[in-house]
């Protein structure tokens, strides 16, 4: 498989917690979720910068996709003293795409709303994301709409707001809730894995909500796995004054 673009672009926060990688046949694109707990247990800086970092480092192809990705998460858990003290939500979160590549089959994996769009050799397009956090996205926006109604000061409204944010995340990977990544290993398991027959396949495109948000999902078409085309549009939309963070990979197979 080839790298035909890639790219991992910071947005209007300080840090990009995005990363793209691949080790051997293994290709990935990861979203850490923005903190909304204490985000100095364990570093300085900030503790999902550094954790997506240590990702990043620790991800490798262990012949499976889950394997790879399950073992980075151990592997970096190492580096996080005291980790059993607090709450799974309150720890980095993440949402991972990745594709594994075999001999003759392609594995393509998602868990939360990291987009893989394919490109089959007839022509079809397939568009994989986990839609199952949407539910609980929509509620958010409508909590949010109703405390930025109120007649109350801006403190007060911050701290509603915090505290919306808050109770969002406390859903991850809880009963009735969102399956993302976390720094437990077993939330790897809640994925979508698709396996796919190589000869079949095209082009690949994995991409952050960072990037699809410009369109909705089903609008990335074939348009995008034309290089130029692609990196044009990448180039618009850093022009964005506030934007999220945007990370993507163009593979042809």
């Amino acid at each position: 498989m080839k790298i035909l673009s890639k790219g991992c672009y910071k947005g209007s926060r300080e840090y990009n917690d995005d990363i793209i990688g691949h080790d051997k046949d293994l290709y990935y694109v990861l979203d850490g979720s923005t903190a909304v707990f204490n985000d100095n247990k364990f570093y300085k800086t900030s503790d999902l910068y550094e954790y997506m970092k240590l990702l990043n480092k620790n991800i490798k192809d262990s012949g499976s996709i889950l394997g790879g990705i399950k073992t980075g998460i151990v592997n970096s858990n190492g580096k996080l003293k005291g980790l059993e003290k607090y709450k799974e939500y309150e720890l980095p979160t993440f949402t991972v795409g990745a594709i594994k590549e075999y001999e003759q089959d392609i594995d393509v994996y998602v868990l939360c709303d990291i987009l893989i769009t394919i490109l089959y050799k007839d022509g079809r397009i397939g568009h994989f994301v986990d839609k199952r956090i949407n539910g609980i996205k929509q509620r958010h926006r409508d909590r949010v709409q109703e405390i930025k109604a109120m007649d109350i000061s801006s403190d007060e409204k911050d701290k509603l707001l915090l505290e919306a944010e808050q109770e969002t995340r406390k859903n991850a990977n809880a009963k009735g809730g969102f399956p993302v990544g976390s720094t437990n290993p077993a939330s790897i398991d809640e994925g979508y894995i698709l396996k796919l027959p190589k000869m079949t396949i095209k082009k690949i495109l994995i991409c952050s909500d960072g990037m699809y948000n410009w369109r909705n999902p089903e609008a990335i078409d074939e348009k995008f796995f034309d290089k130029d085309y692609l990196e044009k549009f990448v180039e618009e939309a850093l022009k964005e004054e506030k934007r999220d963070d945007l990370s993507y990979m163009l593979l042809e197979v």
